[in-house]
């Protein structure tokens, strides 16, 4: 049994390479609120796994999300054969969509589950408005993944923190 908060390990459904099915079934649907606890956890392993070090503490990540998602922000759960395994946080801007959070597990990542989590996501998003993701430089994994899915760079953010 998973600790509360925490996804729970759930068995990577298989693809079915011998029907020649490279693509898996994935479905992408609005979280709940009984979703949070488990966008929290996903939330914070994002954090470790991206390296940032601007980091909200643990206990301060359940909050946060909730605040958003009563306002502005809007947060989907992607599911494999209905085991969740990833989820999206995003809202629309004037002149753009702000994709803040995307996240995959990692039993799930290379196999092509993100791509078509965000292929789904993409359908919903309004016609003819950029989206906008934000990834860290020492990310490069993400980055060859959002350049995989057709993003290409558009500047370079940079911070001098205090004392330095």
């Amino acid at each position: 049994m998973s600790a509360p908060g925490r996804p729970k390990r759930e068995q990577v459904p298989k693809r079915d390479s011998a029907e020649g099915n490279s693509t898996p079934d994935v479905a992408v649907r609005r979280a709940r609120p009984e979703d949070v606890p488990r966008l929290a956890a996903w939330n914070a392993q994002l954090i470790r796994d991206e390296h940032n070090d601007a980091a909200a503490p643990p206990d301060e990540i359940e909050p946060r999300l909730r605040d958003w998602l009563a306002k502005d922000y809007v947060a989907c759960v992607f599911e494999a054969d209905e085991i969740p395994f990833g989820y999206a946080i995003f809202r629309e801007l004037h002149d753009c969509v702000h994709l803040r959070h995307f996240f995959v597990e990692a039993a799930f990542r290379r196999r092509g589950f993100g791509r078509c989590a965000f292929l789904h996501m993409r359908e919903t998003f309004p016609r003819g408005k950029r989206v906008l993701v934000e990834v860290l430089v020492a990310n490069a994994v993400g980055a060859a993944f959002w350049k995989s899915v057709g993003f290409e760079p558009r500047y370079l953010g940079m911070q001098l923190n205090p004392g330095e």
